[in-house]
């Protein structure tokens, strides 16, 4: 591509594909009740690993495989899987979304959810595995206990102690954690929107590159990267 594409980029085509308004998936992170947030985000990975699958069974001429409305959630990622669209952390990170989904949807104790008591409040094993799954944007590497801990851990008292740089993430910032890990499944699903193996070359879909630069001179994108840039450089982290 002419144009230099990131993550933001192939996050704003993925919206464009999808039919969602651009920057919708970064204005996620501003929804306020955890127990929304994670209703909304699930609903927006359900339709685009739908939109992606019935795209690239048509575009193979896959005729063994089929996908139906009443196709679950599991099912979707199961076949998406088949078609080698997903790599295997972010089939994880889906289907711990998944899990998440359906256990503060079928429990009416966590209608008024909040992510950093609810992660609390797992067993140790099922915090391990949620959080392996729902990190998948953070390397899930050992962390050194006796430098990388201490100071990071007075931000927040947690029940778990954390043993991977994933875990630490979800101890400390749980909702951005899992949100920040979602920006890159949206990626992985855009590129296979964008991009299809033929033979041994890889064919780039038609007029992507003019899309991208119109979204990237919509006011709305244009407003949003300013202000991004504003609060980034102001805040001197993050």
């Amino acid at each position: 591509m002419a144009i230099s594409a990131g993550p933001f980029e192939t996050v704003l085509l993925a919206e464009l594909r999808l039919g969602l308004p651009p920057v919708f998936y970064w204005r996620l992170y501003e929804i306020e009740d955890d127990w929304a947030f994670i209703l909304k985000l699930h609903s927006l990975f359900e339709g685009a690993l739908t939109r992606l699958v019935k795209e690239k069974l048509t575009l193979r001429e896959i005729r063994q495989e089929n996908l139906t409305p009443y196709d679950s959630f599991f099912s979707r990622v199961q076949l998406a899987d088949r078609l080698e669209l997903l790599d295997p952390d972010y089939k994880n990170y889906f289907l711990s979304l998944n899990h998440l989904r359906n256990d503060i949807t079928h429990n009416i104790r966590h209608i008024n959810l909040r992510l950093p008591a609810y992660f609390d409040s797992l067993a140790e094993n099922d915090f391990r595995r949620a959080t392996r799954g729902l990190g998948a944007g953070f390397k899930n590497l050992p962390l050194d206990l006796a430098q990388a801990l201490k100071p990071l851990l007075k931000l927040k008292k947690s029940k778990h102690t954390p043993k991977t740089v994933r875990d630490l993430f979800m101890c400390l910032w749980p909702k951005f954690t899992i949100w920040h890990s979602g920006i890159y499944a949206l990626d992985l699903i855009s590129l296979h929107f964008h991009f299809e193996m033929t033979g041994d070359s890889v064919c780039q879909e038609a007029e992507m590159e003019a899309k991208l630069q119109d979204l990237l001179l919509d006011p709305e994108v244009i407003t949003f990267k300013k202000k991004l840039a504003k609060k980034l450089g102001g805040s001197g982290s993050n």
